[in-house]
């Protein structure tokens, strides 16, 4: 339900900058529109004639991805509309809200920049987000205050270190069984050197030891990644968790010294990832 309107009417609409440049055109049938994503500037030289023409009012409405809410200076735009602002706020990465804050503080600094001001309009489902509230009066301490908490609290960066190791294949029955028998033979190698080491010099029997995955080691996963396939490649993502890089990354090189990546599949592995 809604918590303005009251109306049921609520659920996801696929949209994207076409369907909101045909929209645009229906409502403001004497606008000037213009469209910037991926697609309108693949032409060489296309992304920097849109933006000189906006900056000289040949275009009334421009509509793009984020990449027109990043480091342009518009003096006479007076209104900046964001269309489903919980895209990036529902992503399944730990930095999905830092994300979104960034691109509301930043496309909101779009808007009057000029002597007329201007105003920022928010379309979101989550209006009482501390993402979107803090974005909504530029308040960093704010949302630093509320992300360092939740952070804390499910044990994400900065509190703990994050491996990803990545599967692919183009195969996606492989990709997920190679995922899954990578995940037991993590398991069992951490838990071997576990037992070996840190269980024994805790006074812990060694499958106690193995349960925290391995010298304070949590595995994660397997699950797809949150776009399961790029380039023809399906892909899923196994997470470690610990408080030492070094010892994660010493332990885990040991473990993977006697895997070999089933027939069709590639293993990547990233530190500290700047998503999941």
């Amino acid at each position: 339900i809604c918590p303005q309107c009251k109306s049921s009417y609520i659920k996801y609409f696929g949209i994207g900058t076409e369907k909101v440049e045909s929209e645009m055109a229906r409502l403001f049938p004497q606008g000037r529109i213009s469209r910037m994503d991926t697609d309108a500037t693949t032409k060489r030289g296309s992304h920097e004639k849109i933006l000189s023409e906006f900056k000289k009012h040949e275009i009334d409405i421009l509509v793009g991805t984020q990449m027109i809410a990043k480091g342009h200076d518009f003096p006479r735009v007076t209104l900046v509309g964001v269309v489903n602002a919980d895209v990036t706020l529902n992503l399944p990465d730990f930095r999905a809200s830092e994300r979104t804050f960034n691109l509301l503080t930043q496309v909101a600094g779009r808007a009057g920049r000029g002597k007329e001001g201007g105003e920022v309009i928010v379309q979101t489902y989550a209006p009482g987000h501390y993402a979107i509230l803090s974005a909504s009066k530029h308040d960093y301490e704010k949302f630093y205050a509320e992300e360092i908490k939740s952070r804390k609290e499910l044990s994400f960066p900065p509190f703990t270190h994050i491996v990803r190791l990545t599967l692919r294949s183009r195969n996606e029955k492989r990709a997920i069984d190679g995922a899954h028998k990578l995940k037991d033979f993590l398991t069992e190698k951490l838990s071997q050197r576990s037992g070996s080491t840190s269980g024994r010099q805790a006074g812990l029997p060694a499958g106690q030891a193995a349960a925290s995955g391995g010298k304070n080691i949590e595995i994660v996963g397997p699950a797809p990644s949150p776009i399961v396939k790029v380039r023809g490649f399906f892909r899923w993502n196994i997470l470690l968790k610990g408080k030492n890089r070094s010892t994660m990354c010493e332990s885990l090189k040991k473990a993977l010294s006697g895997y070999r990546s089933p027939a069709g599949t590639l293993l990547a592995i990233d530190v500290d990832p700047i998503s999941v």
